[in-house]
């Protein structure tokens, strides 16, 4: 199978998907007509991985639990939105599909697919599994709140796509 070359993040021309969620919220429903959410705040995002959500490779979002997953009381739900930071203060927002915990990044890994969270990595489940642990948020390791929180990956869909 052919696969075309990867974009990276610079090849991209970020468009928010705030139009499309302004005119969302108006009409109360999603284009496919389930109700919109609740939005959530700004979680950090790198850009290789947002180019990767916009061109529909990356179809998950793994992360820790807790934190601004639980901001509004209670676990973010299928139908919420996200709305991402990233560089040069740029957004992107998604739409959550479907919410799954897990104990920890193996179990998810194992589960969802290093492919569906980590499209450009090639490596074993353990492996991935380290390299998500290297990260890390405000509240502190992504290994140690992965002890604290379990983790979470969300199905997500951007409400736009690239434009190149």
């Amino acid at each position: 199978m052919h696969r075309s070359p990867k974009a990276t993040a610079e090849d991209f021309k970020f468009y928010s998907g705030e139009r499309e969620l302004r005119s969302s919220r108006k009409l109360g429903k999603w284009p496919d007509g389930a109700p919109v959410g609740r939005g959530f705040p700004q979680p950090c995002l790198k850009d290789h991985y947002a180019a990767a959500i916009i061109e529909g490779r990356k179809t998950f979002e793994g992360r820790p639990g807790g934190g601004w997953l639980t901001s509004r009381g209670d676990l973010i739900r299928p139908g919420d939105y996200v709305n991402f930071q990233l560089s040069q203060r740029r957004r992107l927002i998604v739409r959550v599909i479907s919410v799954h915990r897990f104990r920890t990044f193996e179990e998810m890994l194992k589960d969802i697919g290093v492919q569906n969270l980590l499209p450009d990595a090639e490596l074993s489940i353990s492996n991935a599994a380290e390299l998500y642990r290297t990260f890390g948020n405000r509240r502190g390791s992504y290994r140690e709140l992965e002890r604290q929180n379990g983790v979470v990956a969300l199905q997500i869909h951007p409400l736009v796509t690239h434009r190149m």
